[in-house]
């Protein structure tokens, strides 16, 4: 997702610059990416939550797999969007 930023002229910084990619991604791919972005949210809270646990956090074989999915949609979606943005 930085690089439909960087293709902008724009770089998210180290302090929230999640927050930055995931509210640009929800801006610039509109309800059509909403779906995936909010997984992606999920994967990103359950990941800091395993490397810095607080509990015990489980993740299926399911998960996994339907968070595979998800990665390769947002992936294609941001391709496509890297397809029609202006570079700076």
């Amino acid at each position: 997702m930085t690089a439909y930023l960087a293709v902008q002229g724009l770089r998210p910084t180290q302090a929230g610059g999640h927050v930055v990619l995931t509210e640009g991604a929800r801006a610039q791919l509109g309800a059509a990416g909403r779906q995936i972005i909010d997984t992606f949210e999920r994967m990103r809270r359950q990941r800091h939550q395993v490397e810095y646990p607080a509990d015990i956090v489980e993740i299926s074989k399911q998960d996994i797999e339907e968070d595979i999915t998800k990665s390769d949609e947002l992936v294609d979606k941001i391709e496509q969007l890297l397809e029609v943005l202006p570079v700076f």
